[in-house]
């Protein structure tokens, strides 16, 4: 019989693990009641210090530029004409992307917005104004 303090965790439960931890996170992040975020915080602490101690990270990369490479999934793609044409940012991150020891061992999953709008002035042309 295995000692409980040396039970294995497969790797694929602790990156769902992270996933709900992260979700936990940004609910807790848009609460509103004080009051009830307590036992949220310390929980969302506690798994923190878990995930560090098996090097696991979690990013978030909701609002930056999208770039080719990135380790996503896109659903989704929103055109967007506030946006110069041709730019595109991460608009919402549905799963984060999960490293172990520093290497990806899960995408996440995103939905970008892309520029629909006029190009970008470049320098040059704003002196022109």
């Amino acid at each position: 019989m295995a000692d409980a303090a040396t039970i294995e965790t497969p790797l694929q439960a602790l990156i769902d693990l992270a996933i709900d931890h992260w979700r936990l996170s940004r609910w807790l992040l848009g609460s509103e009641n004080d009051r009830t975020k307590a036992t949220p915080r310390q929980t969302v602490r506690r798994l923190e210090s878990f995930f560090a101690d098996r090097e696991i990270s979690i990013l978030d990369i909701t609002g930056r530029p999208y770039e080719a490479g990135l380790p996503v999934e896109v659903p989704d793609t929103i055109d967007d004409p506030n946006l110069p044409n041709g730019e595109i940012v991460v608009d919402e991150v549905l799963s984060p992307i999960i490293l172990w020891r520093k290497n990806v061992v899960r995408h996440a999953k995103i939905v970008v917005r892309r520029g629909q709008g006029a190009p970008k002035a470049t320098s040059s042309e704003d002196s022109k104004s």
